[in-house]
């Protein structure tokens, strides 16, 4: 007797050995997961559990934050800190919102506007605002020699040997007899030294001061320039016919603007503001001078914008100042005052919210605007936020550690989300779900300060066996795997390669056509790091993948079998 032979069962297997990290679509790639946490591609193309972060000691609850040749500085309150030690003398104004800035051998706090010379230690404000109720003024040479032996008078003196202030002339003038010229010609510039006791201390020369309540004396009221200074007192251009005391509030300010966000390049403070929609530069040199306007190279810079709406960030990219909306870009071109020039790209600029998205990592300026995460070369943004699908995020806060963009973000619900961008790989990560304030690098190792104040040090990718942090979980689901398939093809198994050291676990799930997660396999770590994990599948028309675990582990690549069906399933 005869029996009709049978046909084996074909079987395919495909191999994914390069994993794409988190992709938060509804069909991500083979290689890539759903929804991930704790999971790195820094060791691409090898999966792996992120570093492990180790807690730092430090003195308070860190707020702003700045790195100067290796050496942190953060403000916490009202006070600035040197690492762990905090600054004598330098006292902030309450509890705002801030920024420090490096420039030159100046750390400076803004809005403060407060400097520490990390060379020498000194301490002095940017801003400097003295009153009197009363002044002497007194008509003076450049020297601060006062002028006393001069005639006052609207016609010409027959003592040719004296000074003659001539007030028939608007304004008055300070004249002297010329025998050449047979006739009184002008002296020159002449000056007006206003002192009362600390009128003129923190001031310096060439200064641009305003000066306010000097009453009969309208020409001296006003944005002057310091032509001397000393604790007691100023000297500015000007003539009055006598010296003479005046009393009041008499006020000299050195004005330091109301500015939103604050960036240096090429030895200048730029800023902007959103109340007076303007862009501003200080002095060459000195951030104390924001309207110092002599007509030289190294004047202070203010122009007026033509872009409505808030500004939203600030950044010094290539040698160029950018400032950004919501909507535009304006780039700053120019090498002084003189040629400046201001260009508007409308295209998409920084969130509201997120100034602290702006990030340069390897010549590459990144950060978030209101619809993606974006990066940008000089030219248009370019989104690379596709991955992380159509969940809106706002309020970012960025940094570069290790050549790679970390990102906190919050959904729209306020849920905190952590992520890394792989820029050598284009690849993106999910970490967890902590609140961040701010990231910073400092000596080739990476930081981040969370919301309370705590700071946690993370360590690189692929390091995290036999330390501490070795029980920090993980986990990581694919999306639907066979979805894509349509004649009758099942999945009949998987095979994972995966590293596993001694103190690790990982347990494998899957789901089944939409249903719940069911635990397939857990296996533990041994001396032979090294693991085949076989997980065999009932039959099913399309399942997903979950890997979770504790410690450290490397996933090098899966193999997915499946079983060829006919036509109709």
């Amino acid at each position: 007797m005869y029996l009709p032979g049978l046909k084996s069962v074909s079987k395919t297997t495909d191999s994914v050995v390069r994993w794409l990290g988190y992709n938060h679509n509804d069909a991500p790639a083979e290689g890539s997961f759903y929804d991930c946490q704790n999971i790195s591609t820094g060791l691409y193309p090898v999966l792996t559990a992120r570093g492990r972060r180790a807690s730092q000691d430090t003195s308070g609850s860190m707020k702003a934050t700045c790195v100067r040749d290796g050496v942190l500085y953060w403000t916490q309150g009202a006070e600035l800190y040197k690492e762990n030690t905090k600054i004598a003398n330098l006292l902030l104004a309450g509890s705002v919102q801030r920024q420090i800035i490096a420039m030159g051998a100046w750390v400076i706090v803004f809005p403060d506007g407060v400097r520490y010379n990390a060379e020498d230690g000194t301490v002095d404000t940017l801003g400097v605002k003295n009153t009197a109720a009363s002044v002497q003024v007194t008509l003076c040479k450049y020297d601060k020699t006062a002028y006393t032996d001069y005639v006052v008078s609207g016609t010409a003196p027959e003592d040719t040997a004296k000074l003659w202030l001539d007030t028939g002339e608007t304004p008055h003038v300070l004249k002297m007899y010329s025998t050449s010229a047979k006739d009184w010609v002008s002296v020159g510039t002449t000056y007006v030294r206003i002192t009362a006791a600390g009128l003129g201390r923190g001031l310096a020369l060439y200064d641009t001061v305003k000066v306010s309540g000097l009453t009969g004396y309208d020409d001296l009221n006003g944005d002057m320039i310091v032509y001397a200074a000393d604790d007691d007192g100023i000297m500015v251009a000007g003539i009055i016919d006598a010296a003479a005391t005046v009393t009041g509030t008499i006020t000299v300010e050195r004005e330091l603007p109301e500015l939103d966000y604050i960036t240096e390049c090429n030895n200048r403070l730029w800023g902007c503001s959103t109340k007076t929609n303007e862009l501003r530069a200080c002095k060459l040199g000195d951030p104390t001078n924001w309207t110092s306007y002599m007509g030289l190279n190294t004047d202070s810079y203010a122009v007026t914008v033509g872009a409505p709406g808030r500004f939203t960030g600030a950044v010094t990219f290539l040698g160029y100042v950018l400032f950004f909306k919501e909507d535009c870009l304006l780039k700053l071109f120019g090498t002084k005052p003189s040629n400046y020039q201001i260009s508007q790209t409308n295209c998409r600029g920084v969130q509201q919210g997120s100034e602290k998205s702006l990030v340069i990592v390897n010549e590459t300026l990144y950060y978030k605007s209101p619809v993606d995460v974006v990066s940008y070369d000089g030219g248009l943004p370019s989104s690379i936020s596709e991955a992380l699908g159509n969940v809106a995020y706002k309020n970012a806060v960025a940094g570069c550690i290790n050549g790679k963009y970390y990102i906190h973000m919050q959904t729209a619900a306020g849920e905190n989300r952590v992520f890394c961008y792989d820029v050598e790989h284009g690849l993106w990560s999910r970490e967890d779900d902590v609140q961040v304030t701010a990231f910073y690098s400092k000596n080739g190792d990476g930081y981040m300060v969370m919301a309370n104040g705590s700071v946690l040090k993370m360590e690189p990718d692929g390091v995290t066996a036999g330390r501490e942090g070795l029980s920090e979980r993980w986990w990581a689901e694919t999306g639907m795997i066979g979805i894509g398939e349509l004649n009758a093809k099942y999945l009949n198994r998987f095979q994972l390669r995966v590293w596993l050291p001694e103190g690790s676990t990982m347990t494998v799930k899957v789901r089944y056509d939409d249903g719940d997660w069911i635990t397939a396999k857990t296996v533990h770590g041994g001396r032979n790091a090294s693991l085949l994990v076989p997980v065999v599948l009932r039959r099913c028309d399309h399942a997903a993948l979950r890997l979770e675990g504790e410690g450290a582990f490397k996933l090098f690549n899966m193999n997915k079998v499946m079983q060829v069906g006919g036509a109709v399933k």
